[in-house]
């Protein structure tokens, strides 16, 4: 499945599996070069994870107002 997706981008993957669940995402990097910046999210104690599909058109308005709370 994961093969089907590759067009996706070359730049990285990711693959998140537990039981009954998998997530993949696969990666084109164009604005955010960095490793770091991979679509899956992580909350700090790792009970939630997702991924999007997507840009977010704002992120830097929304990166400050994250960064000043």
């Amino acid at each position: 499945m994961c093969r089907k997706t590759i067009n996706g981008g070359p730049d990285d993957e990711g693959i998140y599996i537990v039981p009954r669940i998998g997530l993949r995402e696969q990666r084109l990097s164009i604005t955010a070069l960095s490793p770091s910046a991979m679509l899956r999210l992580v909350n700090e104690d790792n009970t939630v994870r997702v991924v999007l599909n997507g840009e977010i058109h704002n992120f830097k308005k929304l990166r400050s107002e994250v960064i000043n709370k």
